[in-house]
């Protein structure tokens, strides 16, 4: 999964990169928004198996070890770049 993440957001921030550069973005609206969702999902997919993989403990944190849990364990932000509902 992580190697998909790193390959995911190297490729989708080359891509966009190419599109700003070339000033090609305003002609593919529908090509930049797929790569930053697919961007968007591929970063905290990196974000998310890391702090699994630190293994947080979530126990004596509170408010912000609930979040922590919502937020990243559940994998609830990968899933909304691959939804789309950030739009």
């Amino acid at each position: 999964m992580r190697i998909i993440g790193v390959v995911g957001t190297a490729a989708n921030a080359l891509v966009l990169y190419g599109l700003v550069a070339s000033n090609q973005h305003r002609k593919h609206v529908l090509i930049v928004n797929q790569n930053a969702l697919d961007l968007f999902s591929c970063f905290f997919l990196i974000v998310t198996y890391a702090v699994k993989l630190c293994d947080v403990r979530l126990a004596g944190l509170r408010d912000s070890g609930y979040w922590i849990c919502v937020i990243l364990l559940s994998d609830i932000l990968i899933w909304f770049g691959i939804t789309g509902i950030l739009r």
